[in-house]
């Protein structure tokens, strides 16, 4: 991996600014581009190829002696400028749909990025990431044919181009073969091939942007997710975990509170949180997605006494000034953010002796000794990553360790049980997945064909194992802890 060392950096500094490298557009929440759209997109991505590099080809560090040339190399734009546009579309503004003022936009960030971070590295940075998700698709099905490589049905059904010039890299640096077998084409991975798909796998999740794309792909869900209140409350005691955080936050009647991960504005607003400060308090509530909020705002329709702003903003990046707030609170959110980061951030926007007020999840799914959970979910729970600490969800320590280095005091942790009912297949496959994302790592792992398949196949064994139980039989609790704790300044 010394070689690809020093790129590290410079993928974090490409993901600091927004700019999305590879084929992302269908995590972004995105089915693809129109023609006129794609049109644009590879117009600016043509004008970009000629400003960076002309007509000329060029070597990188990646594969030294083979020449990268202009149409490589305008194709991994059309990926990035498209994956950008989809990202700031949907994610940032809450659209569907990508515009033209979008991909403007996206070609101006991807643009700054290859005259700040180099073109080669830009460059290799995209065809790491391309060659890991093509690499990902072989390796999971061990063979693929030829025209369903090319087209990209299976792991980018979104591209309007072939894939042809991506496979005769591949073949030219000897990390694909074609095979015939009973008269059809395949292209199977070598062993340089799989060794190279191990590699980078290891070099994108150190660099961050593993983490970064099922962060996009879950934001998009969230958006998406009309259903989302109905989904938590069927499976699971969530009222039980909110009122549990107002009754224990201290908040009191004219505080300016902040509440983080606020989604649809449930705690906010229908548990009571805007009472708590009364009419002359305030509440500043927080989400990453523009969907969740737009049904917050919607739902706020119904309590035109409640003093709330909504206010879209990642836990980790809170748009407030230093000593802001007298109390903070959130409900279920901790476990999908950067932990320590959103400590830091919560300490600097409180006022001193302010008190932040959580509860979060913590892993469970490969520690159950539920036998139809076992059961139901073994193809999610047997996988290389279901078995190590890359579970997105925080360890028993995760939360004490990150907390204790901090200026915090009266630090409050303590262990609970939250129980789940498993008696809706499409509910709690639905919660799983998309809602609590349980198995992100597992997921990652898999070529977008395949997660869809995933996803039916575990409703589907949820249907027999609800059949094999019996509903008053699946149900279970999960680990969770609450934390409570005081800002020292």
């Amino acid at each position: 991996m010394s070689q690809f060392d020093h790129l590290i950096p410079v993928m974090q500094r490409v993901l600091e600014s927004e700019v999305i490298l590879g084929p992302a557009v269908a995590s972004a929440g995105v089915g693809g581009l129109d023609k006129n759209t794609y049109d644009i997109v590879y117009q600016h991505a043509s004008e970009l190829t000629a400003e960076v590099c002309g007509n000329k080809t060029f070597s990188i560090s990646m594969h030294p002696g083979i020449e990268v040339t202009p149409p490589v190399v305008r194709s991994v734009l059309v990926e990035a400028i498209s994956s950008t546009a989809a990202y700031l579309s949907h994610i940032r503004l809450g659209y569907l749909n990508i515009d033209e003022s979008m991909v403007l936009v996206a070609h101006r960030l991807v643009r700054k990025v290859l005259l700040d971070c180099g073109r080669d590295d830009v460059v290799t940075l995209s065809l790491v990431v391309n060659t890991y998700d093509n690499c990902k698709l072989v390796h999971h099905y061990g063979r693929v044919l030829v025209s369903q490589f090319v087209s990209g049905e299976l792991h980018r059904p979104w591209i309007q181009y072939a894939l042809d010039l991506e496979l005769a890299a591949h073949l030219l640096t000897e990390t694909m073969k074609i095979v015939v077998e009973d008269g059809q084409q395949y292209v199977v991975l070598t062993d340089v091939g799989e060794h190279r798909y191990q590699q980078f796998a290891e070099f994108l999740r150190d660099s961050g942007f593993l983490r970064r794309r099922v962060d996009i792909a879950r934001r998009s869900q969230f958006s998406q997710m009309a259903d989302y209140d109905g989904i938590v409350q069927s499976v699971s005691t969530i009222e039980q975990a909110r009122s549990q955080i107002l009754h224990e936050c201290g908040i009191r009647p004219g505080m300016r509170v902040l509440e983080v991960g606020c989604g649809t504005g449930e705690m906010t607003l229908s548990s009571g949180l805007y009472q708590l400060t009364g009419s002359e308090g305030h509440v500043m509530a927080t989400d990453p997605s523009i969907g969740m909020l737009a049904r917050a705002r919607e739902k706020q329709k119904s309590f035109p006494e409640a003093n709330v702003q909504f206010v879209e903003a990642a836990a980790e990046d809170l748009p407030f000034e230093d000593n802001s707030f007298d109390a903070v609170v959130g409900c279920a959110f901790l476990h999908f953010t950067d932990i320590p980061r959103v400590l830091k951030e919560i300490h600097r926007v409180s006022k001193p002796n302010a008190v932040f007020t959580t509860n979060y999840a913590l892993q469970f799914a490969n520690r159950s000794n539920s036998e139809f959970f076992l059961e139901w979910f073994a193809p999610v729970l047997t996988s290389r990553n279901s078995q190590d600490e890359s579970n997105i969800l925080p360890s028993e320590t995760s939360v004490s360790n990150a907390i204790k280095p901090l200026p915090y005091e009266d630090v409050r942790i303590e262990a609970y049980e939250v129980i789940g009912s498993y008696q809706s297949p499409e509910m709690m496959v639905k919660f799983m997945v998309q809602v609590g994302n349980f198995f992100d790592d597992t997921m990652e792992e898999l070529p977008w064909k395949a997660q869809q398949d995933m996803i039916r196949l575990l409703i589907g064994r949820g249907h027999d194992v609800l059949k094999k139980y019996g509903p008053e039989r699946l149900v279970q609790s999960a680990p969770w802890q609450f934390l409570q704790a005081r800002v020292a300044k």
